[in-house]
């Protein structure tokens, strides 16, 4: 019992500063999957305007030589932000 109570016992039993400690590790961890969230979906955002934009020179013509370029890049692998 040198380390105080188990992180995992319920609240009743964990001290003040227990509780703290656990209140503060699992805000970080909300921010952490708040932050990844939002820049998931950031990208997410900036895909869906790639794709736009792909679609809009395609269709206005104006582009030479498209399908070459993007034969080739599906030949890579490649994706329209890389």
């Amino acid at each position: 019992m040198d380390e105080g109570v188990h992180e995992n016992a319920t609240f009743a039993y964990q001290s003040f500063n227990g509780l703290i400690k656990i209140l503060d590790r699992k805000s970080k961890k909300l921010e952490f999957v708040q932050l990844r969230g939002l820049s998931q979906a950031r990208k997410l955002l900036i895909k869906a305007g790639e794709y736009k934009r792909f679609a809009l020179a395609i269709s206005s013509g104006k582009v030479e030589r498209l399908i070459g370029l993007s034969r080739r890049a599906w030949r890579r692998r490649k994706g329209f932000g890389e």
